[in-house]
């Protein structure tokens, strides 16, 4: 490529970025996303950290000053026969509870107040036994959590009727210290949040970028300016350059909220790191962030390129969406693959996704991200991506070169080949 077709290029890609980065839609988005990103990762972490629970421990004085929030909400306890013969007990069990005890049975009353969620639920104690009524068993774990706590309730008292001091007791029911140590390589459990928070990057922002270069395409055919600027420019070099201002414009935003992230995150590292699942996100090894980003950029220029090529076929910007259906649902069916195969990133299913290019952006970084995979699989698998990449490239420049001079009705994949064939061997305009 001479330095005229170089020089082509960076002036097309210039503009775009700019256009774009200036546009009012692009800056809000921009802003928008950014302050949510502050909210979650100072905010959360700020008021989730004044929800302090005491645990359970009747035989210790140190408790006495601990701040308790009822964040488990009120249960009203009918003890009908004295069947809770010690209620501080009871009381320092269900300790994040806000319990009404009553001496009266269970009775409509009280399961109107549950219906209506004035509270949480109801206990009634009566011949040793216990009942326990909720809003829904099905999908609360309410009763199960109750349960658990009347189950520690009873065996500290039976404890104590056999002679053994409160203290006793709670050394006996002590858990043990268990450690669980991962034995088979990397776990799809530390980098779950990790993988699925970047898969959705990697799915929202090619889609978007990669329509952006449709978009921009169509509306400068629609406006007649393609005719002004296939005169000042080769067509392979605007196609290339608008790719690549777009991209460029999109890195730019993913990498201002990545910032964000990063630097809010480690601000917070002494809460985030205590959040299951997402203590990976601070862990996270920079190779997965380098993958990510070849992965982005030829997961983009495939799909830019297809969107850019069917973009010209169009003459109106409203035609786009019926146009591009088949690479959306392509790349969408890529995606949903991925979030699947999460699941069992081992699967054969998996395996063979993360060869195909058109699914590899996605799918080979869930295996690399989840599993241990080999650098040889990677570097097959980026390297077929490339290869796919510059084919598309080659054979959407044709597309394009044909389809921005060509108005009215679509032509359909048939004759866009004969007309491509024609010009085959034409010198380029």
């Amino acid at each position: 490529m001479n330095s005229s077709n170089l020089g082509q290029i960076r002036n097309v890609a210039a503009y775009e970025f700019r256009q774009l980065t200036k546009s009012k839609v692009f800056l809000s988005s921009t802003i928008i996303v950014a302050i949510i990103i502050l909210i979650l990762t100072t905010v959360v972490p700020f008021f989730l950290n004044d929800l302090k629970v005491g645990d359970f421990s009747p035989i210790s004085d140190e408790n006495q000053d601990t701040i308790v929030v009822k964040r488990g909400g009120v249960i009203s306890v009918h003890d009908v026969d004295g069947s809770i013969k010690d209620k501080e007990l009871f009381e320092s069990i269900f300790l994040s509870f806000e319990l009404e005890f009553a001496d009266r049975p269970y009775d409509e009353a009280v399961a109107e107040r549950i219906r209506e969620g004035q509270i949480k639920g109801a206990i009634q104690a009566k011949e040793g036994k216990f009942e326990i009524y909720s809003k829904s068993s099905m999908i609360s774990n309410f009763p199960y959590e109750v349960s658990q706590l009347i189950t520690t309730y009873c065996q500290y008292r039976a404890m104590n009727e056999k002679g053994l001091s409160y203290e006793q007791a709670a050394e006996v029911f002590a858990p043990p210290e268990v450690n669980i140590i991962n034995a088979g390589g990397k776990s799809a459990d530390d980098t779950y949040m990790l993988t699925y928070l970047l898969i959705m990057v990697l799915y929202i922002s090619v889609m978007l970028y990669g329509q952006m270069v449709s978009v921009s395409v169509a509306t400068e055919k629609n406006s007649r300016a393609m005719e002004l600027l296939i005169t000042s420019a080769k067509p392979n070099n605007l196609i290339f350059g608008k790719i690549l201002g777009v991209g460029l414009a999109g890195l730019s935003q993913i990498a201002v909220w990545i910032i964000i992230s990063t630097v809010m995150l480690q601000i917070n590292s002494s809460f985030w790191k205590k959040v299951p699942m997402l203590s990976g996100l601070l862990e996270a090894p920079l190779y997965l962030f380098v993958l990510m980003f070849l992965f982005y950029i030829l997961g983009y220029f495939m799909y830019a390129a297809m969107f850019g090529a069917l973009g010209s076929l169009v003459s109106r910007v409203e035609d786009i969406s019926a146009t591009s259906t088949p690479v959306a649902l392509l790349y969408v069916s890529g995606f949903l693959i991925s979030m699947f195969g999460m699941m069992n990133p081992d699967s054969l299913m998996m395996k063979i996704c993360s060869f195909i290019p058109f699914y590899a952006p996605m799918c080979m970084f869930v295996r690399v991200s989840m599993t241990d995979v080999s650098m040889l699989e990677v570097a097959i698998s980026l390297v077929l991506t490339a290869a796919t990449a510059v084919f598309l490239g080659w054979l959407s420049a044709k597309i394009y070169r044909v389809g921005v001079l060509m108005y009215g009705k679509a032509p359909s994949f048939k004759e866009l080949g004969k007309i491509i064939k024609t010009l085959k061997n034409a010198k380029s305009y």
